[in-house]
């Protein structure tokens, strides 16, 4: 479950109607280019693959070629899944499950879309973060119930706080800020936390990063695939379970886990039935491949996406290999010079 889509999110407020997206990279245009429109979340993850392309080199593997191109876009998440609908986009990299079930539940009956592969795997979000070096120094803050105590609420209290606790929520407009502010009722931690709203969700993250830089107590909302919880040791305070009588009432307990799956309209069943296979074998699980390839992309700020990519590639054959043909496979280690398989 993402601030960034959806249920719990943040929700889009760009009017559907100025977000056509068939002049850029679906509907007619594509069918007649051939062309495959392939959309990924601005608002989420930031450096999910869009699609095949960057992670598995077009050109060099037989997916792409003169007849048949890619074109790739970031937007929003209700834009996405909306031009998906329509056919105006191809095959969406970040769809949230359980979120804009109304949206994705209602296209799949029409047999307009279809599931292909796992995007990202299984995320997760929580409102009460805080980084592991502060666990390691108050080894009894592990719940959230532990934020009512007096000498735990002076750890995260400030000068502008009056007393109590600072709490990083979501930006205003965000669905988790609402969200986040209903769960920290339900907890009765009202007269114990102070929330404060970041301006952005870049200020969110710089926020984090600078408490982290100096070893100072944070507390705050993050979800799984958001850079500092890739990048950062972070530790989430405890909440009881899920369950959806909790969570149409008085939210007093986690988030439901969100399945980050590929979003496929039924096009290119037809247009392009390899890259479809490939999808529904591909799997950038945010444990063993997003997080490894986020934490190198930190470590080497000046690396574009195409570099961090081919990085990705040289390190992980065991996992892409998985993913195409054996063509394919051999066309991408020979870019990379790595020889033929084992």
């Amino acid at each position: 479950m993402s601030c960034g889509s959806g249920v719990g999110a943040m929700q889009d407020r760009t009017p559907a109607s100025r977000m056509d997206l068939r002049p850029v990279v679906g509907g007619s245009l594509a069918r007649k280019s051939g062309a495959l429109g392939i959309a990924s979340s601005s608002e989420i993850s930031g450096h999910v693959p869009d699609g095949p392309e960057p992670v598995i080199p077009g050109n060099q593997t037989g997916y792409w070629d003169a007849e048949r191109s890619c074109a790739t876009l970031k937007c929003g998440t209700l834009p996405i899944l909306q031009g998906l609908r329509r056919g105006d986009i191809h095959i969406a990299m970040e769809v949230w499950i359980p979120n804009q079930p109304e949206v994705w539940d209602q296209a799949v009956v029409e047999g307009a879309v279809f599931t292909a592969g796992r995007s990202l795997g299984h995320d997760w979000q929580s409102a009460f973060v805080i980084p592991a070096y502060l666990q390691e120094q108050y080894p009894e803050l592990d719940s959230v119930e532990d934020l009512s105590e007096p000498h735990f609420r002076e750890v995260f209290a400030t000068t502008d706080t009056a007393g109590r606790a600072r709490l990083i929520s979501g930006v205003i407009g965000w669905a988790c800020d609402a969200t986040n502010a209903a769960q920290i009722e339900g907890y009765g931690l009202s007269e114990h936390v102070r929330v404060v709203n970041p301006g952005s969700g870049a200020a969110l993250n710089a926020d984090l990063y600078g408490a982290y830089a100096k070893q100072e107590p944070w507390l705050g909302c993050q979800w799984g695939t958001n850079e500092p919880a890739l990048q950062l040791d972070l530790v989430r305070l405890q909440e009881p379970p899920f369950s959806e009588e909790c969570w149409v009432t008085t939210k007093a307990c986690a988030y439901p886990d969100s399945t980050i799956i590929i979003g496929v309209n039924s096009a290119p069943r037809e247009l392009a039935p390899d890259v479809v296979a490939m999808l529904e074998k591909w799997d950038f699980d945010r444990n063993s491949v997003y997080k490894p390839r986020a934490r190198w992309q930190g470590q080497h700020p000046d690396a574009n996406d195409e570099e961090t990519a081919l990085w990705w590639l040289s390190s992980h054959p065991d996992v892409w290999s998985q993913w195409v043909t054996d063509e394919a496979e051999s066309r991408v280690r020979a870019k990379l010079g790595m020889g033929p398989a084992p």
